[in-house]
Formats: C-alpha cells, sequence, structure tokens
C-alpha cells in the first residue's frame, strides 16, 4: 500500500541522560536505521548541537535542529538541576508526502520537515 500524497509522522524513542557540563548522551530506541543509535549532544554556548549524520548534514543551517536535539529539550523539562538523571522521551517528526504529478511512473517522494531553532552560526564542538 502506497501513502497519499499528504503528511505522514514518524515517532521516535529516545533516551537523553546528561553526562557532563552541557552535555548529552542520546539513545535513539528505534532510529531510522533500524536499531539503536547513541549520539552526543553539546551546547557551546550559543546552540546545541549533535553529532549525527543529519546534524552533520545540516551543520550551515545555524537555525537547524535534528531529532536528537529536540530530545535533549524535551528531557531538559525533567531534569532537575545539580541531578544526574536521564529521562525517556518520545519525538514526532512530520514528512511531507507528494506525487511526482503527470510523469507517469507514479512514484512519491518523501521530504521531512526540517525543525527550526533560532540560535546563532555554530561553533562546533569537536573543533575546539
Amino acid at each position: 500500500m502506497t501513502p497519499k500524497a499528504g503528511v505522514s509522522e514518524r515517532r521516535y524513542r529516545m533516551v537523553v541522560a546528561k553526562v557532563g557540563e552541557n552535555k548529552y548522551a542520546v539513545l535513539s530506541l528505534n532510529s531510522t536505521n533500524g536499531k539503536p543509535s547513541q549520539y552526543v549532544v553539546v551546547y557551546n554556548g550559543s546552540r546545541f548541537q549533535c553529532n549525527c549524520p543529519d546534524f552533520l548534514k545540516h551543520v550551515d543551517e545555524p537555525y537547524y535542529a535534528c531529532k536528537h536535539v529536540q530530545a535533549v529539550y524535551e528531557a531538559l523539562r525533567w531534569f532537575v538541576e545539580g541531578v544526574d538523571m536521564a529521562a525517556e522521551v518520545e519525538i514526532t517528526k512530520k514528512q511531507y508526502v507528494r506525487s511526482n504529478g503527470g510523469n507517469g511512473n507514479g512514484r512519491q517522494e518523501e521530504e521531512e520537515e526540517k525543525p527550526l531553532l533560532i540560535e546563532k552560526k555554530p561553533r562546533l564542538f569537536w573543533d575546539e
């Protein structure tokens, strides 16, 4: 069954653990590659950054946030200052499905919604 043109949603379950000053480990339980993956999210003083392929692909977009950064934002609501802990969160990503119109091949393309966070141009933590 092929999806109809419109919007579809995908949910991602993640565990976020604070592992240092402004540093978080994010374990994606149902990653897009089909198996759990772990990434590091760090706040550099101006924005959160992640070492996942999606963030690296969009690193020059100063307002972009991957799903792991979104998970950290969500988890921060649960963290208590001075207490190291972990939180399981769920992130929903929307995908826009569109048909290739009159080309006759019936193919459909999916385009993922880009989450945007207003921040300055990044200073990458792994370049320091």
